[in-house]
């Protein structure tokens, strides 16, 4: 089972370990976006951090329907106990996590600040 919280600014957030390559580790806090259908988003800051691979360009739909370019890279994600490779996705802003990493997941969440975030398989 995977945990967060949600916080006061009513954002879930889902602590993550994520890998690239070469090994190299980076944790941090994704805000879980229900409207990202990918799997995860990085700044660009942070994918140079890992060493990611990168594998080609996309279009990206953002919220308020602009169309911008992404890069997207390979990565590794900690998840549920065991390593997920992940479809990364450079864009500014907060680290997400998206529709994609839940398939096949339950998700509940208490919408009150400090309220549980879990994730599970589905059964």
């Amino acid at each position: 089972m995977i945990r967060g919280v949600v916080t006061g600014g009513r954002e879930a957030i889902i602590h993550l370990q994520i890998r690239g390559p070469e090994g190299r580790k980076h944790e941090l806090d994704a805000v879980l976006d229900t409207g990202f259908t990918e799997m995860v988003s990085l700044p660009p800051s942070a994918i140079d951090a890992l060493g990611l691979l990168w594998v080609e360009t996309n279009e990206v739909i953002l919220a308020d329907n602009t169309v911008v370019q992404s890069d997207v890279y390979e990565a590794i994600v900690l998840w549920d106990g065991q390593d997920r490779p992940v479809i990364v996705h450079s864009l500014e802003g907060s680290p997400l996590l998206g529709m994609t990493m839940l398939q096949q997941h339950l998700l509940t969440m208490l919408i009150v600040e400090d309220g549980a975030v879990t994730i599970e398989r589905a059964p």
